[in-house]
C-alpha cells in the first residue's frame, strides 16, 4: 500500500476549518444559523432627508435590525425644493423670508423665546422657563414665568437668628419674629434671648436652664418665657429646615420638617415630554427634556412624537405606511397623513427583517413599499 504523507497537511487543513461554525463573529455581525452575518448590510436606512440622523439598530436578542431615526438640531442649513432651506422638526422648509422683520424675544426674562417657523412666519416651541433661574436684579423666576423675589423659604435667609423667614404664597419674603429664640448677644460674649421686635437682647436671668435646650430639631424649639422663667417648647409651621428625611432642605410643618420633594408631582401630562424626577435638594423636576423624534405617544389624535413636546400623526413618510396599495405621505407643516400623488416612477423595494422559517434566525428580503 503507497502511503500518502503529503496528504496528511491538506486533510488537517480541512478538518480545522471546514465543517465548524464560527463561535465569535467580528463586530459588528452576529452569528445567524452558523454564519456570521451583519443584519444592517441590506437594509438601507438613507431615507434622503437632510434633517434627520439614520441609523441602523440592531436588536442581538431577537437577531432583527430596524431603522431608527432623530431629527438633526433646528436651523441646520439644507436644501429644498426650490433653494436653500432651514431644517424645522425633521423637515426642510424653504426658506421664504417670512421671517425677516419677526422678533420672537417677547423681553421676559422667565421664558425661553421661540423661534420663527421660515414657512409660517410664526414663533413656535417658546415655554416658561424652569424655576430659580436669576432675573432682574435679585429676583428668581417661578414655574409660570414670573420674576418673584422668592420661591422657597431658603432663599429669603437675612442671617438673622431672631427672625423666622417665610416665602408668601405670592413669592415675597417675609421675616416674623420668634420671641424667646436664644442667640449670641454682644457678639457671642453673652446668651442671650430674641425679642418681639426681632432683636437680640441680654437674656433674662430668671430662664433656668438659660439658654433653654436646644430640642435638635430645626421646626420645634424651646424659648424662654420671661414673665414666669420657665422653657416653653414651641412647634414652626413656617420657614425653612435642613433636616427632612435624608437631611434634606425642607420647610416647617407643624413642627416637622418636611422635604421640598413632598407632594411635588413631575407629571405634565404630556407624552412627548420626559418629566424627569424631583431634586430634593431644591424641589424642581430636573433633567426634563423633549422625548425624541418617532417616540410613540397618544394624545391630541396623534401617534408618533415630533421631538419638540408635541404629539402628531406622523414626522416622516414610513409612519403613514398602513400596508396597503393606497401610499400615504406625511404632509410637513400639519404633520398629518394624507394620499399620495400618483406618479409614473417605479418605486424602490424596501428591506425588511423577515424571520427565516426554514432555519429558526432571520433573512433580509425586500417588500414593496
Amino acid at each position: 500500500m503507497k502511503r500518502l504523507g503529503f496528504a496528511w497537511p491538506l486533510l488537517l487543513f480541512v478538518l480545522a476549518h471546514c465543517g465548524s461554525a464560527p463561535q465569535r463573529c467580528p463586530d459588528p455581525q452576529l452569528l445567524v444559523n452558523g454564519r456570521c452575518v451583519d443584519l444592517c448590510d441590506d437594509l438601507d436606512c438613507d431615507d434622503n432627508n437632510e434633517c434627520t440622523l439614520d441609523e441602523c439598530e440592531v436588536n442581538e436578542q431577537a437577531l432583527t435590525a430596524g431603522c431608527v431615526r432623530t431629527n438633526t438640531e433646528d436651523g441646520s442649513d439644507c436644501d429644498a425644493r426650490n433653494g436653500p432651506g432651514l431644517c424645522m422638526a425633521g423637515q426642510c422648509e424653504p426658506i421664504t423670508g417670512a421671517c425677516d422683520s419677526v422678533d420672537c424675544d417677547d423681553g421676559n426674562e422667565c421664558t425661553i423665546d421661540g423661534t420663527c417657523n421660515i414657512s409660517t412666519g410664526q414663533c413656535e416651541g417658546g415655554q416658561d422657563a424652569q424655576e430659580d433661574v436669576p432675573c432682574e436684579a435679585t429676583g428668581v423666576c417661578d414655574d409660570a414665568g414670573n420674576c418673584v423675589e422668592c420661591n422657597r423659604p431658603q432663599q429669603c435667609d437675612d442671617d438673622n437668628t431672631c427672625t423666622q423667614d417665610v416665602c408668601s404664597d405670592g413669592g415675597s419674603c417675609d421675616h416674623e419674629s420668634v420671641t424667646g429664640r436664644a442667640c449670641d448677644y454682644m457678639g457671642g460674649s453673652q446668651n442671650g434671648v430674641c425679642d418681639a421686635q426681632g432683636s437680640c437682647g441680654a437674656a433674662p436671668p430668671t430662664c433656668n436652664p438659660n439658654p433653654c435646650e436646644d430640642t435638635g430639631s430645626d421646626c420645634t424649639e424651646n424659648v424662654c418665657i420671661p414673665a414666669d422663667g420657665s422653657c416653653s417648647l414651641q412647634t414652626l409651621d413656617a420657614g425653612a429646615c435642613n433636616d427632612a428625611p435624608g437631611g434634606n432642605p425642607g420647610t416647617c410643618e407643624a413642627g416637622l420638617c418636611v422635604g421640598l420633594c413632598d407632594g411635588e408631582v413631575c407629571d405634565d401630562g404630556n407624552d412627548c415630554t420626559d418629566d424627569g424626577t424631583c431634586n430634593p435638594a431644591n424641589g424642581r423636576c430636573d433633567d426634563r427634556e423633549d422625548e425624541p423624534s418617532g417616540a410613540s405617544c397618544d394624545q391630541d389624535g396623534g401617534q408618533y412624537c415630533n421631538g419638540a413636546g408635541s404629539c402628531v400623526q406622523c414626522t416622516t413618510a414610513t409612519h403613514c405606511d398602513d400596508q396597503t396599495y393606497a401610499p400615504k405621505t406625511c404632509v410637513r407643516r400639519a404633520r398629518e397623513c394624507a394620499p399620495t400623488i400618483p406618479t409614473t416612477e417605479a418605486r424602490a423595494p424596501r428591506s425588511t427583517i423577515f424571520p427565516d422559517s426554514a432555519g429558526g434566525g432571520s433573512a433580509i428580503r425586500a417588500r414593496p413599499k
